[in-house]
């Protein structure tokens, strides 16, 4: 676990801007739906292309959007640690309103 302060500002700003240019989660490469919400998997969020564990830098350079199911899959490791996109998990609501 990372003991290094993280930027929250920089978050909130870097996922504003994917957002609003609807960029592509940078791990699977399918479309992010930025309406979905945090705990869903398929929410957005930002990832570290080179984790900070591994000295990756808390930085814009280092960030990419990713689904929260990818970014998880992805955990802790760098991109030469991965060969092939992460496929997102297909994810159904199973929640009911009666």
């Amino acid at each position: 676990m990372s003991l290094a302060p993280r930027d929250d500002a920089l978050r909130k700003r870097l996922r504003t801007k994917y957002a609003r240019l609807g960029l592509p989660c940078g791990i699977c490469e399918q479309a992010i739906d930025y309406t979905v919400a945090y705990p869903d998997p398929m929410s957005a969020q930002v990832d570290h292309i080179i984790p900070i564990d591994k000295g990756g830098a808390d930085a814009a350079e280092n960030c990419q959007p990713a689904h929260r199911s990818c970014n998880r899959a992805k955990w802790n490791t760098t991109p030469t640690d991965y060969a092939e996109p992460i496929e997102a998990p297909r994810v159904f609501v199973t929640d009911r309103v009666w």
